[in-house]
């Protein structure tokens, strides 16, 4: 399991943001036509993890993967999509579990906003 920083992630994504783990740094934003976007509201997922010597880039919006070795490709010119498939299927796991995360921590906060509203209401009450 791929542990997210910081604990208020939401926050950060809907602003655009690094972030990094243990063994990765991952970078997200929204956008909608090459523009940045608030949330996911707006604009679609524009995800990259960096890890070693290898960049990954998912464009939601346009539903396109990049996979570089920015060792070797500093310019970051040479998809190795087609090359590299257990790089690409590594990053495309991480990709997976970091976004299952991201919506569960959404859920998680939801409900916890809910339940701190329904308590304001019941105090409110009494």
């Amino acid at each position: 399991m791929i542990e997210i920083l910081p604990p208020n992630l939401e926050k950060y994504i809907q602003k655009g943001s690094t972030f990094f783990t243990d063994e990765y740094v991952f970078s997200e934003c929204f956008q909608k036509n090459g523009y940045l976007k608030r949330n996911n509201k707006e604009g679609d997922k524009l995800i990259s993890i960096k890890a070693n010597n290898f960049k990954y880039i998912f464009d939601e919006e346009q539903d396109q993967e990049f996979l570089f070795d920015i060792q070797s490709d500093l310019s970051e010119k040479k998809n190795l999509i087609k090359d590299n498939c257990l790089k690409l299927t590594e990053f495309r796991k991480i990709k997976d579990e970091h976004l299952q995360e991201v919506v569960q921590t959404s859920e998680e906060q939801l409900k916890i906003l809910r339940a701190i509203s329904s308590f304001k209401n019941h105090i409110k009450d009494i």
